[in-house]
């Protein structure tokens, strides 16, 4: 199944990867395009500031960035990256990659230590991959699931992970000087350093259209993304492991 980063949609999307998150072939699997924690347009992601305070939006796609250009051991510490930033993608992702050993050694239980991670809010399709994953584990993969499990947890798990993600979104609110909500100037300008890296006199500003809070109030940006994965189908799928795109350049 051909997925796009999932917060990029049509010509816009950055990588075409194939995705596998389930245990037989063919097997029931997760359309996790349709679990985008927000369809954000081309000029926010564009926009200063944006990627800077949005970790888990800017690691997520270098990793589907770098998987597509066939450097999957690279993919890997990028989705690392976003995974400490409570992006439950990349999780599924990690999950993906050490089930079928791209970029790693096959580990199957780390797999499903990484999706059960993923699965931990309880969005239903990444409850059932993980479930899939445990039953096809053996009695020795299981115990040892559980004790990476505990050690990912502790450095991934929402826990600590959401905290990280919200002190950057509200330092990026906290240097930005909110426009009219009513007008035409809907948007919000961050200040940008001057030529000696300092906000003083010299410093300018620089305009992020389209500005919404959903994506910079941490309540809401969870909140987005929980009603967006509880939409997400449970489709039938073939798994396929990841492969480089072999469509246009970048």
């Amino acid at each position: 199944m051909r997925i796009a980063s999932p917060f990029r949609s049509g010509a816009a999307a950055l990588a075409l990867v194939l995705v596998a998150l389930a245990t037989g072939n063919p097997a029931r699997g997760t359309d996790l395009a349709a679990a985008a924690p927000a369809e954000i347009p081309q000029s926010v992601l564009d926009s200063p500031g944006f990627l800077g305070n949005h970790p888990d939006v800017r690691w997520q796609l270098e990793g589907l960035k770098r998987a597509r250009r066939g450097s999957h051991a690279q993919a890997i510490g990028a989705f690392e990256q976003a995974a400490r930033h409570a992006d439950k993608f990349s999780q599924a992702m990690l999950a993906s990659m050490h089930w079928h050993g791209q970029g790693t050694p096959t580990d199957r239980a780390t797999a499903y230590a990484w999706m059960d991670l993923a699965a931990e809010r309880g969005y239903r399709p990444l409850l059932l991959e993980r479930e899939r994953m445990w039953a096809a584990l053996s009695e020795q993969e299981q115990q040892r699931a559980i004790e990476v499990g505990q050690r990912l947890y502790a450095e991934y798990g929402d826990e600590v992970a959401k905290p990280r993600l919200e002190r950057s979104l509200r330092a990026g609110l906290r240097r930005s000087v909110t426009g009219s909500r009513t007008g035409y100037d809907s948007g919000v300008k961050l200040a940008q350093p001057g030529a000696d890296g300092s906000l003083g006199a010299s410093a300018g500003s620089a305009r992020v259209d389209g500005f919404d809070e959903r994506w910079w109030q941490p309540d809401r940006y969870w909140a987005l993304q929980d009603e967006r994965w509880g939409k997400a189908p449970v489709a039938e799928i073939e798994v396929l492991p990841l492969q480089p795109d072999t469509g246009p350049g970048d």
